[in-house]
C-alpha cells in the first residue's frame, strides 16, 4: 500500500489563513481576537472571508463562515466529507479518525498498489486525488480550524528532540544542525522504518501527522 500523508492545517494554517487575512481585512469580534477561541470554543474569523469564499465558487465554506465563527462540529463535517470523497476515489484512511489532544485531525491515506506506472506517477497521482477532494472547502476550513489549536513553540522543540534521540538510538547519524532544529529529511529518507517507528509516539503525543516531523 502506497501511504500518502495529508495534514493540510496545522503547520501551513498561519501562512494560508494569513493570506485571506490580508486579502479580506476587517476588524475582529468584540468579544476575542481573530483566530482565537470565543466563549463557546468556536474560532473567530475575520469578517469578509464568507464573501472571499463565495466570490470563489466555495459556496460551502461561504456558508460556514457567514456568521464569523467557526465551529468543531463544522470542522468535523468538512473533515469527514474530505474523507468519505477519498475513500469514493480508492484511498482508505491508515490511522481511525479521531482528533488529536489539540482538537486537529491527522489524517494519512494508504492507496492500493497498482499493477501499471512506475512508482512516482502512482504517487502523483494518489496525491492529486487528496488534493482534488480538499480543494476548496475542507483546505480553507481545517486552516482556519488548525490556526487557532497550534501545538506551542515549546511543545514543538520537545517533540523534535524526542524525536532526534530515539533517531539516534536506532542508529541514524542525525547533525547537530539538524538536532537543533533543522530538516530531518536527508538523514531519514533511507530508513524510513526506523522514522516511523520514532515520530508515531511523537506525532501521537500532539495529534499531529509524522509527516511534519520529515520537514522539521
Amino acid at each position: 500500500m502506497r501511504r500518502i500523508i495529508f495534514a493540510l492545517g496545522i503547520f501551513s494554517a498561519a501562512a494560508v489563513a494569513g493570506t485571506w487575512l490580508l486579502f479580506t481585512g476587517g476588524s475582529p469580534a468584540a468579544d476575542a481576537s481573530p483566530g482565537s477561541l470565543d466563549r463557546d470554543g468556536r474560532v473567530v474569523v475575520w469578517p469578509g472571508q464568507a464573501d472571499l469564499a463565495r466570490s470563489e465558487g466555495d459556496l460551502l465554506a461561504a456558508d460556514l463562515l457567514s456568521d464569523g465563527r467557526l465551529s468543531f462540529e463544522e470542522y468535523d463535517r468538512v473533515t469527514r466529507e474530505f474523507v468519505a470523497c477519498v475513500e469514493a476515489r480508492g484511498g482508505q484512511l491508515a490511522r481511525p479518525l479521531v482528533p488529536g489532544p489539540l482538537q486537529v485531525y491527522a489524517i494519512e491515506f494508504t492507496f492500493p498498489p497498482r499493477a501499471e506506472g512506475d512508482a512516482g506517477a502512482v504517487a502523483a497521482a494518489s496525491q492529486a486525488t487528496v488534493d482534488a477532494c480538499a480543494s476548496p472547502t475542507y483546505a480553507r476550513i481545517s486552516a482556519i480550524w488548525s490556526q487557532a489549536h497550534q501545538p506551542s513553540p515549546a511543545q514543538l522543540r520537545d517533540a523534535h528532540v524526542q524525536l532526534v534521540g530515539c533517531l539516534r538510538a536506532e542508529g541514524l547519524e542525525i547533525p547537530e544542525a539538524a538536532a537543533a532544529g533543522g530538516s530531518l529529511l536527508p538523514f531519514v529518507r533511507d530508513n524510513m522504518e526506523a522514522f516511523v517507528r520514532c515520530s508515531g509516539p511523537v506525532s501521537d503525543a500532539l495529534g499531529m501527522s509524522p509527516g511534519y516531523f520529515a520537514g522539521t
